[in-house]
Parts: structure tokens; sequence; C-alpha cells
């Protein structure tokens, strides 16, 4: 949300100065080296004019002992006096940008980042490289979004683990996944751990002839390079199957069941349920069609099908869905 230049924020520091040029941070892993420039707005314009303090991340790589400047990293979501850049982290093809300014009320991954309501509530934004492209993978906030919490403070990554710290979050809980709503430890701080992993469940199941709807599940990790990405559906009839995936999501009457995927889909290879469940090693360097390659920072929905013919009606059903984000 648009602010006027200097005024009150509260618990705000100044670690910049904007005439000297001098850098808030600087993080080195390996030949990448990563500068924050939280009030970027002032020297750079964005596409719809200049937004002050919108902040920037700016990502330099090494070659022998010649460094040159790879990507300009800018929010999805860019806005007068966010400061995306206060805070960032490195690993290998994956960068992470805190921005404790933002204002969005959403809550978990990749929710509307356009409704500004939750003033200075804060947010964090997941890019990986591909190449030598770099792309936003994700945008991230607390499950318990709310104004001045600070949300991207500080952030940090280890393999597929992203941890965001909110500094000035207010709950009075303890330990790990308390209770979240209760407001009354004002500016006691919090931190989140996301997984890049192993995906969300969407789309509602139908029960089938087992007396239960098939869930989706998946196992091992969503790194591209690592290409273990298990896929296990159940409970299911002991049937023939398939499992298929596509980039957009669904919910359309199909079948016994629901369809959860829409756009290019790809059909993976046939499989057999045994013991009432039917799972599928994806192999990523084989995909059905060069529509449905997956590659990092790349969100896939997956589902089941599946004969069911002791249920009759259309003999065959589907499981939920499944929405997996994956990792360099």
């Amino acid at each position: 949300m648009p602010r006027a230049p200097g005024g009150s924020r509260r618990g705000r520091r100044t670690f910049l100065n904007r005439a000297s040029q001098v850098w808030l941070a600087v993080l080195v892993r390996g030949a990448r080296l990563q500068f924050l420039a939280p009030f970027s707005g002032l020297l750079a314009p964005a596409p719809g004019g200049v937004q002050i303090d919108a902040g920037a991340a700016y990502v330099f790589v090494r070659s022998g002992t010649s460094w040159s400047q790879e990507a300009y990293l800018k929010a999805s979501n860019t806005d007068v006096g966010d400061e995306f850049g206060w805070s960032v982290t490195v690993s290998g093809d994956m960068v992470v940008v805190g921005a404790i300014r933002e204002d969005s009320d959403s809550t978990g991954v990749n929710g509307n980042q356009n409704d500004n309501s939750d003033i200075e509530a804060g947010a964090a934004y997941v890019f990986v490289r591909s190449g030598t492209s770099w792309s936003q993978a994700a945008y991230l906030k607390a499950s318990n979004t709310d104004a001045d919490d600070r949300f991207g403070s500080s952030v940090s990554v280890s393999g597929d683990t992203v941890v965001v710290g909110a500094r000035l979050e207010d709950s009075n809980a303890m330990g790990v996944n308390g209770n979240h709503g209760n407001n009354t430890a004002p500016d006691a701080g919090a931190a989140y751990v996301f997984g890049v992993g192993l995906g969300t469940t969407y789309c509602t199941a139908t029960p089938n002839s087992t007396g239960a709807p098939a869930a989706i599940s998946a196992s091992g990790s969503a790194s591209v390079a690592a290409n273990d990405l298990l896929l296990r559906a159940e409970p299911v009839p002991d049937q023939p199957g398939v499992f298929f995936y596509g980039p957009q999501q669904a919910s359309l009457p199909f079948g016994n069941g629901t369809l959860c995927i829409a756009g290019s889909i790809g059909r993976l290879d046939v499989v057999s349920a045994t013991g009432n469940a039917m799972t599928f090693l994806v192999d990523n360097t084989s995909p059905p069609s060069a529509a449905t390659q997956i590659t990092p920072g790349s969100t896939w929905n997956f589902q089941a099908w599946f004969r069911d013919p002791a249920a009759g009606g259309a003999f065959f059903d589907l499981s939920d869905g499944l929405s997996v984000l994956f990792a360099p």
C-alpha cells in the first residue's frame, strides 16, 4: 500500500545511506554473490513508474576471477514501501527474499497478492534458477498474516526447507504449531517453516467401492535433479489405473468422481493397484510430451485415475489432486 516517504513505521531502522549507495548486506555462497537493496525503488523505475522503497535483489556470478550480474529480482507484486530485499538467503539455485513491509492479507503459499489490507504484514519470495534464467517459484505468507508482523524480517534456506522469521508477530503460542490466533504477546515474534516438496492437496474425491475416497500423496522429494518423486493413491480397488498431471487446476464432474486437472495433460504409464494402493515413480527425464516437461520452479498438479467396476456408474473414479512445486 502506498505510504508517504518518511511516514511513521513502528520499529523502523535505517541501514542504508541512500546518497552513498552503501549496500545493506552481502551474502556469498560459492561462486554466487547476492546484494540486497531494500530501497532500490528510489533509483530504479518500475513498470508503473518510480516505486519508492519497493526494493530489489541482485544476483552476481563468478567465472574465474570475474564477476557479472546474472539477475535483477523484483517481487511479483512490487509496491511502494514494501522493502523487498530486507533479508535474503541463497542456496545452490534457490534464492529467498524477504519484504517486511509488504501489505497483502493472504496466507500460506501463492495466495492473493493484491489485497493490501494488512499493512506491513510482510512476505517472502522464492526464486529458482534453470540454466542462467531465474523465475519466481513461490510467494510465501504467514499462516496467521496480520498487520505489522514483519514476516520476512529474516529468511533461511537449506535443501527443500525455507524458514521465515516474523520479528513482530504477536501470538502468545509456545513451541511448535501452537494457537497462533491469540495476539496477546505484542512483538513476541515467530518463525515459519515451509517445505519445498511434497505438495498440497486440493479438490475433493468421492468414495469408491472400497468405501472411502482415494487420497493422493507423494514421498521422496520435489527436486528435479534428485528425480525421486514417488506418487501414491489409496484406498483404491485392485484394478489398473494411471497417474496423470497438468499445469492447471480444475474441479469438474468426471466419471464417478471429479477431474482436478486442466491444461496440457501428461499421462504416466499404467499401473495395477495391489493392497488397495497404486504407486508410480515419476521420471523427470522422460516426460509424456515436451509440453509436460517438469523443470525447477514449475508447479504441476497430479491426480490418480483408476477402474472401479464394482462401483457401477461410469466404472471408474479418481483421487483428489496434489499440487507440487518443483525445486532444482
